[in-house]
């Protein structure tokens, strides 16, 4: 599994994190993850296809077990 963390210049912010995905563009259940809870996150694989509103978001693993859906453009890929 691929690492991910928060993009560098967002490290004072906090940024949406999804429960579940309604709509390519409409994420349910949102959380503010801050840098210091995507410390140590994992990218994890898709359970969908591509024609699934899941498929336009990254499903995240937090260090604590929590899994979320977030936007690529919030994320830094290591």
């Amino acid at each position: 599994m691929q690492q991910v963390r928060m993009r560098a210049d967002l490290y004072e912010l906090f940024v949406p994190a999804y429960d579940s995905v309604e709509a390519p563009d409409t994420g349910l259940g949102s959380t503010m993850l801050g840098a210091e809870e995507l410390e140590g996150a994992e990218h994890i694989p898709d359970l969908c296809g591509d024609g699934d509103p899941e498929y336009w978001f990254n499903r995240i693993r937090l260090k604590d077990g929590r899994v979320f859906f977030m936007h690529s453009v919030d994320l830094d890929w290591l």
